[in-house]
């Protein structure tokens, strides 16, 4: 029934590091006002997605995790993930704190979400099959859990290990979703979160295989018209990964300052 769509979803994209600059767009949005009641994330944006929608952490403490983990930090985690044993004590115990942050995600949901969040949506892709398997609110048929489905969905080639399960009689082993699409705009429309109206948050990096055509999101636009806006966010050059917290906010400032008056103006327009 459309009365029981969602309003409005967000989707936060893929981008590495620079995905932090998604903080500052929904720290934005809350604050004004217009939480939305479906999240769909892929890569850096689907862990966004669940700590927020699934986890119940609100978008100040969110901000103060992401600031505090930069890229040498996820360098250094994909080496212990990899069992790598000369990591520095210094940084292995933030490390330590990322995963015990992330293991915060294996006790939560899909299906029980916070802030007013009705679906949830993560988007990774599954080596086994080579196929994308977005796993969502209503619709979670391998009963993979949050915690899988994040840790999945942000594991960069090169960088971290597949997520491996084998659960059901069913193996899948699931790699970063930005593989082959950086934002899943056409997931938040679709059954089964159905959303009226999307907010996709792009960041810049490489695109998905799915993606590569330069008409990609220009036909996005042209197809969903004045339901979607594609927002895309100006992130601040990193030149290294000796780079510091400070730099870490102005990626959050960036997605701050993307939500201006005008596009606050449009969101509270739909209906």
């Amino acid at each position: 029934m459309e009365i029981d769509r969602p309003r409005f979803a967000l989707v936060l994209g893929a981008g590495g590091v620079r995905g932090i600059a998604h903080l500052g767009v929904l720290r934005r949005l809350v604050a004004a006002g217009l939480r939305p009641d479906a999240l769909v994330g892929c890569s850096a944006g689907a862990l966004i997605a669940a700590f927020y929608a699934g986890a119940g952490i609100d978008a100040e403490e969110l901000v103060e995790y992401g600031t505090a983990v930069t890229a040498r930090h996820l360098l250094a985690y994909g080496l212990v993930l990899r069992r790598f044993r000369k990591v520095p004590s210094r940084i292995r115990e933030r490390c330590d704190w990322f995963s015990d942050r992330l293991s915060l995600l294996d006790r939560c949901d899909v299906d029980r979400l916070s802030f007013g969040v009705r679906r949830l949506g993560l988007l990774t892709f599954d080596t086994v099959s080579r196929r994308e398997l977005f796993i969502a609110t209503g619709a979670n048929h391998h009963s993979v859990t949050l915690g899988d489905a994040a840790r999945g969905s942000a594991a960069v080639p090169l960088l971290f290990p597949a997520r491996n399960i084998q659960r059901d009689g069913v193996r899948l082993r699931l790699i970063d979703g930005g593989v082959s699409r950086t934002l899943p705009v056409s997931s938040a429309f679709d059954p089964p979160i159905g959303a009226r109206h999307v907010l996709a948050v792009k960041v810049s990096g490489m695109p998905g295989v799915l993606e590569r055509s330069n008409r990609h999101f220009p036909s996005l636009q042209e197809r969903y018209e004045d339901q979607l806006i594609l927002l895309e966010v100006a992130v601040p050059s990193l030149r290294s990964l000796f780079y510091s917290e400070d730099q870490n906010l102005s990626l959050v400032q960036a997605g701050e300052s993307a939500v201006t008056p005008a596009l606050i103006a449009r969101i509270r327009a739909w209906q």
